[in-house]
């Protein structure tokens, strides 16, 4: 398989969060939304990893300047998802590769379903491949379109959609995998001749298409994946998601967990078999948890180590280790 190459672009306003900083550095269960989208870029096998920023960049580089494998380009001017690009294509480079196309908040992306699209696009020999999904409520994403057939005809913007293509519930999420060379051939051919006066990342697709190159629209069943981020409901929609996903999924390695909905979990927690977590418990960080601990109810760990056995119940412990079988009684704070 060719060498990956990802691209993130982040360099959106987010104006509609009202917010100082950059909307992909607000923050889904104590992580920066563009935390999940790298992670996923790298589950899903990338080799090098490029971010766009543009509004406040430098706060997005001083978030992850520990992350030795990104590299950072600037949009100086937003002028649309397909300038976006353009400013990464020194970094897209010269080389045969495949390009994954992501967003900086899409904190609910997967990593397993870049890498079924990518398998896909391999596998098809696609000059582009991009990743589609069905929405009850498709408003304000870019609309997939097909012909009698069901083949791929392209996509277009909802601001530049007919009544009738608006009626078309299958989205394009932005998410693609382009053959570099594919990318570089179209990224240069198209204009910003629309509504907007923004070159559109979708329109590579009708001068690929145009060109009798091969395109084709991956359609994922996990709807979750594809959703955006632009204000703070939406957010805490995010959140709301991705904690039932991480408390599931320790429930699957041997977790009780009593209250779904009161207890969360920091992404890069770990937590041993048999252990059992009462309502109210707030797991932060990089916390380490042994087996068949009680913690909870009320308990907060901040990259807190845990023995096996040791018991919390309403007391706070921050960058701290308990050894095993200790019981922490309660109101005690521990750092």
């Amino acid at each position: 398989m060719r060498k990956l190459k990802t691209v993130i672009l982040a360099a959106g306003m987010g104006t509609r969060m009202k917010s100082d900083k950059p909307k992909c550095l607000h923050e889904v269960l104590g992580y920066p939304m563009l935390y999940y989208v790298i992670q996923a870029a790298r589950e899903c096998g990338s080799d090098e990893i490029c971010v766009v920023i543009g509004h406040k960049g430098e706060m997005v580089r001083e978030a992850f300047k520990d992350e030795k494998d990104i590299t950072f380009v600037v949009q100086a001017e937003q002028k649309g998802t397909g300038h976006a690009v353009m400013m990464a294509m020194d970094f897209v480079g010269e080389e045969e590769s495949d390009v994954m196309i992501l967003f900086g908040d899409t904190p609910l992306v997967r990593g397993s379903v870049l890498k079924e699209m990518r398998q896909a696009h391999s596998r098809q020999h696609n000059a582009v491949t991009v990743l589609s999904t069905f929405l009850d409520d498709p408003s304000g994403y870019g609309r997939i379109l097909r012909d009698d057939q069901n083949r791929f005809l392209g996509s277009v913007e909802h601001k530049d959609a007919t009544e009738e293509q608006l009626k078309v519930h299958e989205v394009n999420s932005g998410m693609y995998c382009f053959r570099s060379e594919a990318l570089r051939d179209s990224i240069g051919k198209i204009n910003n001749n629309n509504k907007q006066g923004e070159y559109y990342l979708p329109d590579t697709l009708k001068v690929l298409l145009e060109e009798d190159k091969k395109a084709e629209a991956l359609m994922t069943r996990d709807t979750s994946v594809v959703k955006g981020v632009n204000n703070r409901m939406q957010l805490l929609e995010s959140q709301t998601i991705l904690r039932r996903r991480i408390n599931r999924s320790h429930m699957e390695e041997g977790i009780t967990i009593l209250d779904e909905q009161s207890i969360l979990i920091s992404p890069e927690a770990k937590i041993g078999r048999d252990s059992r977590l009462y309502p109210g418990t707030i797991i932060e960080g990089k916390s380490v948890i042994g087996e068949g601990c009680v913690l909870g109810p009320n308990t907060h760990l901040v990259n807190a180590c845990l023995g096996d056995h040791v018991v919390i119940e309403n007391a706070v412990v921050r960058n701290a280790q308990v050894p095993a079988d200790t019981v922490v009684d309660p109101f005690t704070v521990i750092q």
